[in-house]
């Protein structure tokens, strides 16, 4: 009897003339990286010698801007695993257009003060002959919608609801010569979508924006509401619509915290409730089943009675050392005494 493992992980996963971001690990699917060269090559080793590799394996051209691949793991038993590479490759700088004096009107042509040819700008010309570059976009909008956009950021995330299907995408090119395109941007599907703007500079040079469009299904929550947040001796009077408190604490180095989540499927993670100081602060982070995040916080107040009463106990402790100190010297001087008599 053979079993059949069902692992569509991977165990390795590199690109050429570019580092992966973050660094590779089998349980992280999506991965980002920046180069200057014009090519890659994507390799991949499943964990499992009988799951099945497809997708963009190999060598690869980059275009300038976002270039987007796909790696699919697919187990013996059909189950299947995707991961992501977003390879950014940097527009080059427009060549500067120089200006030349113009050989035939100002060879002969002398200033009066020193005998040289005239450069005034009147008698120079730009070389009208060497054609844009540029194929960057000057702006890019999604109605409805913020990007954050920058010329020279070329990938962007949105989080669209399951009625979704289409998005109104507004880019337009830097130089009025570029061509924009908008492919992908129909049918949008519940999961991810990946919506690509091409520019084609005057020269033919190509530049890529992308859009990564996750359409949610409507059986996931987007619910990151917490219903109450108890910790173990203290009343923190939480509200449903409030996101920062302060609390003040005696001298825990740890707090007790229960957390009652809305949705029962949504998780949290609570960060900072180690080696308590005044001032430290307490994260608790809800993720919700689309992935969507909200962070609660709780900020530490020491109590002024705990530190009166540490610096009390520091007194009492130094004030019998000293009568310890004092009684070990007196006796030792008594000794002495006591010997030369």
């Amino acid at each position: 009897i053979k079993i059949v493992s069902d692992d569509n992980t991977l165990s390795n996963l590199t690109i050429t003339n570019a580092t992966l971001t973050p660094k590779f690990n089998k349980d992280k699917t999506n991965y980002t990286a920046t180069t200057t060269k014009n090519n890659t090559t994507i390799t991949a080793t499943t964990t499992n010698p009988d799951a099945k590799i497809t997708g963009d394996i190999g060598k690869k051209e980059l275009n300038y801007g976002a270039n987007y691949f796909k790696i699919n793991v697919t187990s013996p038993l059909g189950n299947v695993k995707t991961y992501t590479i977003t390879i950014t490759r940097d527009l080059e700088p427009q060549p500067t257009i120089t200006t030349t004096t113009n050989p035939k009107k100002d060879n002969n042509k002398t200033n009066s003060n020193n005998n040289k040819p005239s450069t005034s700008n009147s008698n120079r010309y730009y070389n009208k002959s060497l054609k844009s570059n540029d194929a960057s976009l000057k702006s890019l909008e999604a109605e409805g919608y913020y990007l954050d956009f920058k010329k020279d950021k070329y990938d962007y995330d949105l989080i669209v609801e399951n009625n979704i299907t289409k998005l109104n995408i507004n880019a337009k090119a830097t130089n009025d010569k570029a061509t924009v395109k908008i492919d992908n941007n129909e049918a949008l599907k519940i999961g991810e979508n990946v919506i690509t703007i091409t520019v084609t500079a005057e020269d033919g040079t190509i530049c890529k924006y992308i859009i990564k469009v996750t359409r949610k299904d409507k059986n996931i929550s987007s619910n990151t509401n917490i219903e109450n947040i108890e910790i173990e001796n203290y009343k923190l009077n939480f509200k449903k619509k409030k996101y920062n408190y302060n609390l003040t604490i005696n001298d825990e180095d740890q707090l007790n915290i229960k957390v009652y989540l809305s949705d029962p499927d949504a998780n949290y993670e609570i960060k900072g409730n180690s080696d308590l100081q005044d001032n430290s602060i307490i994260t608790i982070t809800v993720t919700a089943q689309d992935k969507t995040t909200k962070d609660y916080t709780i900020t530490i107040h020491k109590s002024i009675n705990n530190t009166l009463s540490f610096i009390n106990n520091s007194n009492l402790f130094i004030f019998i050392l000293a009568v310890i100190i004092i009684t070990i010297i007196a006796s030792i001087i008594k000794k002495r005494i006591s010997n030369n008599k």
